[in-house]
């Protein structure tokens, strides 16, 4: 399943006035972040992308990056309220917006 090029990407999504980062990976971004269920009227903004030649390679190289930064994830049951359907456990408050584009280029650094 997970042969196919796919990408690890980072957004910066704005739901009213709660603005987070959301990491993950995916063939088809576009697709992706539709089946999150976010609230109409929010806005997505593309900060990093890093291609891959596979799925596999994608999801080894995000799981770096969540074990990297798990310590700053918000919580999930908060996230719950504005990913209605999925991708509510990988996300990042915006004060580490330039510590994940430098990771999601590749530069995976340890703090």
């Amino acid at each position: 399943r997970r042969t196919q090029p796919s990408s690890v990407y980072l957004l910066r999504i704005v739901s009213g006035v709660f603005t987070w980062l959301k990491v993950g990976y995916a063939k088809t971004l576009s697709t992706r972040v539709g089946q999150y269920g976010l609230h109409s009227g929010s806005e997505v903004e593309v900060l990093g992308v890093n291609n891959f030649n596979t799925g596999a390679e994608a999801h080894k190289f995000e799981v770096q990056i969540h074990n990297q930064y798990k310590s700053h994830r918000l919580p999930s049951t908060l996230m719950k309220s504005h990913h209605t359907r999925s991708g509510y456990c990988e996300c990042y408050p915006t004060e580490i917006t330039s510590r994940l584009q430098e990771s999601i280029n590749g530069d995976l650094k340890h703090d």
